[in-house]
């Protein structure tokens, strides 16, 4: 007997042959061998040779259904992505948002054009991702371990809006330095995966701390409603070498402690760590009636807050700090993914979705916690965080290209569409020296790398990149390339490009000279 899963294997041409083959087998023995010439014999073969014929037909109408008529048909152009996680029950969500938006789950054996894990991929995958095809995207920057683990940026990361910390017993003699220099200062003890946590005064610090991560407590933390909280900036680094990061200005995510921090007791951790079970905005003390009795979003009402209790001159210079910060931390650690990612050929496959997690001190000042790799997008939790979660990943796919049937890399829908999408013209900035006859040579001015003409192919494929990331960019704005206002904008040039690589300084100041097209590029 034929199983429907076996005929589906097979084309409906070589079907179609096979059955004319059997049917004609059928008569033959009948008619021939069996039947002799006996009239009655023969109407009785061909009355059932018409009864499979129609089951024939039946089978034939079934398997065109199923099967898609040309490469037109929409299951056939159907993108298809790879999903792996070992808690998956985590990922529904997102497999969720990627179906509403035309996306079907396959696995590693499909032409998947996106890759989306929680953990990091590049050791338990790195023989399927060696050779990466055109289309194919992976969520992750392949040495990211470097800012989004909590010891690597700590040991690493040495400034003044990061909490001095030490990882023990390596860095024993320079935090015992410290402890001297300031006796005063309270310490987070964390050991095992920073899940036992103690804050201790510098005189109470045990001496045999081996194996623990020691970091300066912000102990004066600005409170609302008396309690502490902190600002989750979700940001999505579309690319390095050059580098691109954007941040999502729509909202932001706003967690409360689960208990007042005065009066201060170490022993509550609930009142100054923000745990899985904290408070979300809509049962936060003060804020939560602004927030539930209008519209504003989490990231307005926090504004708002601010500008009541006198601090709103305050509040642009905080933002523009968390972004600062963001920009700085990117562009540390570029160098360290472009080297990394070289060994899966192009650094055009990566991209990273994280949180910044901040707090705000009472002096107003802005501190890095940690950057979150896969930030919790699960809202089985808090169902009020739901849209937020979604806004964010459908504006995460939009940035990234992955909304549109041809993405960003030009070869998934044939050259026409391509130019339809994004055309040489549109990369023109139409500066004097790039069509007055200046840069016949290309090395005769310092921008003629600016004009079409003197820029290579790779420049090129990266502008058409970066023109459709700014017009899928929806509620997300650039952090870097630095955003310039109007006021600011003085030329191509700027002393700050000074510090950049090559490719940096050749972005930064294309996007100066959008800007001076468009101020919408500006920013």
């Amino acid at each position: 007997m034929w199983s429907w899963r076996a005929i589906g294997k097979i084309s409906r041409k070589k079907l179609c042959t096979i059955l004319l083959i059997a049917s004609l087998c059928a008569l033959y023995y009948k008619f021939v061998l069996k039947s002799g010439s006996d009239q009655e014999a023969i109407y009785d073969v061909l009355k059932d040779l018409k009864s499979d014929m129609k089951d024939i037909s039946a089978a034939l109408k079934t398997l065109q259904r199923s099967v898609p008529k040309s490469k037109n048909d929409l299951s056939v152009n159907q993108p298809i992505y790879w999903l792996e996680s070992k808690e998956e029950g985590k990922m529904r969500h997102i497999m969720q948002v990627l179906e509403r938006i035309g996306w079907k789950r396959g696995s590693h054996e499909d032409d998947w054009r996106l890759l989306w894990t929680f953990e990091y991929p590049f050791q338990r995958f790195q023989d399927k991702l060696l050779k990466l095809k055109p289309h194919q995207k992976i969520n992750h920057l392949p040495g990211n371990v470097v800012f989004v683990s909590k010891l690597d940026l700590a040991s690493s990361l040495k400034t003044d809006y990061h909490p001095m910390s030490f990882q023990l017993p390596k860095d024993e003699d320079s935090f015992l330095d410290e402890v001297s220099r300031n006796p005063n200062e309270k310490w987070v003890v964390k050991s095992g995966r920073h899940r036992r946590i103690k804050v201790l005064n510098a005189k109470d610090v045990p001496d045999d701390l081996s194996g623990s991560f020691v970091q300066q407590f912000i102990s004066n933390p600005f409170l609302i409603g008396g309690r502490k909280f902190d600002i989750g900036i979700y940001t999505v680094i579309t690319g390095v070498d050059p580098l691109r990061v954007y941040t999502y200005e729509e909202e932001f995510l706003l967690r409360f402690c689960a208990q007042p921090y005065q009066p201060f007791n170490a022993s509550n951790i609930q009142s100054y760590v923000v745990t899985d079970d904290y408070t979300p905005i809509w049962e936060a003390p003060v804020i939560s009636e602004l927030y539930s009795k209008t519209f504003l979003s989490r990231r307005e009402a926090f504004l708002v807050h601010m500008r009541d209790h006198g601090h709103g001159s305050e509040t642009n210079r905080i933002m523009e700090d968390m972004k600062r910060i963001i920009r700085e931390v990117s562009l540390k650690y570029e160098d360290h993914i472009i080297a990394t990612a070289k060994k899966y050929g192009d650094v055009r496959h990566f991209f990273e979705l994280v949180r910044f997690d901040f707090i705000i001190d009472s002096s107003l000042k802005v501190w890095l916690m940690e950057v979150n790799m896969s930030p919790n997008m699960d809202p089985s939790h808090f169902a009020g965080n739901q849209l937020l979660y979604e806004q964010v990943l459908y504006n995460t796919f939009s940035l990234v290209g992955l909304t549109r049937a041809g993405g960003n890399d030009f070869t998934f829908n044939g050259e026409y569409e391509s130019i339809m999408l994004v055309h040489e013209r549109d990369l023109h900035l139409g500066l004097a020296h790039c069509y007055n006859g200046d840069c016949v040579n290309c090395d005769s001015n310092k921008f003629c790398h600016l004009c079409h003409s003197c820029q290579t192919t790779k420049e090129q494929f990266i502008l058409k990149q970066v023109l459709l990331e700014h017009y899928g960019r929806r509620g997300f704005r650039r952090v870097f390339p630095k955003p310039v206002s109007e006021k600011q904008l003085s030329g191509i040039a700027s002393p700050d490009d000074s510090h950049l690589s090559p490719m940096n300084t050749f972005l930064t100041q294309w996007f100066r000279g959008k800007c001076m097209q468009d101020t919408s590029w500006c920013y």
